[in-house]
């Protein structure tokens, strides 16, 4: 797929008076991303989730490898400050080919998001990244800690469905989500 027409078709089609809109993540935007992963940190933390984002991840190595492989996504304002990231991968997730539960559809493709990282909560960025993801026409998997309620909650607000139980690389559980094309979301 072509992310940068995506990309543009997706901004298009926003209300003119929407102050945010989906970039491509470029080399120049790491240090505003990881202000950006710093703030997102901070905002688990105040949420008591102490459990997940602990380490150096994701790392700025990692953001880079990011960009590079044109899969890094930046969600700015109108003064085109980062103020949220996430990443997409049109490619099968290994961790998911193991999952305690079941996918509501095993057989289409579907894209993947990972490391959603807002500046700010309750502007509306996590919920635009993630109907950014959506508007790509697949089924989107996604999953997160048990205990990141704020993601848990924008997730079932969009209509995604809790599928079961992963485990990621570190040996860790994460609690699987999938959304079909098909399913309304909760627009507010």
């Amino acid at each position: 797929m072509d992310i940068t027409s995506l990309v543009f078709q997706f901004n298009a089609s926003k209300p003119l008076s929407q102050e945010l809109s989906i970039a491509l993540a470029q080399p120049t935007d790491v240090d505003q991303i990881m202000d950006t992963i710093t703030a997102a940190r901070a905002i688990m933390r105040a949420n008591n989730n102490f459990a997940q984002w602990t380490s150096e991840y994701p790392s700025r190595e990692l953001i880079i490898q990011d960009i590079a492989a044109h899969r890094g996504l930046i969600c700015v304002d109108a003064s085109h400050k980062v103020v949220g990231y996430m990443v997409i991968f049109f490619t099968p997730e290994p961790t998911y080919a193991s999952l305690d539960g079941s996918w509501l559809n095993d057989t289409d493709p579907y894209l993947t998001v990972h490391r959603i990282a807002v500046r700010q909560s309750g502007l509306g960025v996590g919920r635009m990244l993630m109907q950014f993801a959506m508007s790509c026409g697949l089924s989107v998997r996604a999953d997160t800690h048990e205990v990141n309620t704020p993601m848990r909650t924008l997730l079932k607000k969009l209509g995604f469905s809790e599928c079961g139980t992963i485990i990621i690389d570190d040996g860790t559980p994460r609690i699987a989500y999938q959304w079909m094309p098909h399913t309304s979301f909760d627009a507010a």
